[in-house]
């Protein structure tokens, strides 16, 4: 389980700092934009997600072919299997959110395939998003889970992309799973409810 309320960290890290008022200031429009989605989304969750139905075969395509445009540079190939009648007790723009993080991260890591299928499992769908890049090692799978936290300091963002994904999943029901997929990279398995 993510912690719920790791923001307040990084602005007691930054007080009394005078060196640091644009990080700061940037630190809290992180912390409001963040709080914001994710009680939008718990009350989309809490009140009614089993109305909720979102096919997702288009949603992830729509996710592929954005992030293809943007990493086009990098000649990464895709693969997508979904079943197009597949759909989850999610809301649309929360599905969204969720796949952006999981496959942006896919192709910022991959050396040259990303990979994304669907399977179902009796009340459960599972959305599985593999790369062929270094992956992670099982003891920093629970590091990059925590708000906040990245491995390479080099590489694009802010470190909140998984925990975020992962809490958004909770929130409907389900989870998110990390661990070494079957091209040898990260392999994300990201779990929702099915919707019947």
């Amino acid at each position: 389980m993510v912690s719920k309320h790791p923001w307040p960290i990084l602005s007691l890290a930054l007080q009394g700092r005078d060196d640091n008022l644009e990080l700061q200031s940037l630190v809290a429009l992180m912390n409001r934009r963040i709080r914001h989605h994710l009680a939008r989304a718990r009350a989309a969750a809490l009140n009614g997600p089993a109305r909720v139905q979102t096919v997702l075969a288009p949603r992830i395509a729509d996710v592929v072919a954005a992030l293809s445009q943007i990493h086009a540079q990098r000649g990464i190939s895709t693969e997508i299997t979904a079943d197009p009648n597949c759909t989850v007790r999610c809301e649309p723009q929360d599905l969204n959110e969720m796949l952006g993080n999981l496959i942006d991260n896919a192709f910022k890591w991959a050396s040259s395939r990303v990979r994304v299928w669907v399977r179902s499992e009796g009340s459960n769908v599972s959305i599985v998003i593999e790369d062929d890049g270094p992956g992670l090692s099982a003891d920093v799978i629970d590091e990059v889970m925590q708000p906040g936290q990245r491995l390479d300091e080099q590489a694009p963002g802010f470190g909140f992309g998984l925990p975020i994904a992962c809490e958004l999943a909770e929130l409907y029901g389900g989870d998110l799973a990390l661990g070494r997929g079957s091209l040898g990279g990260l392999c994300s398995t990201l779990t929702l409810p099915a919707a019947r």
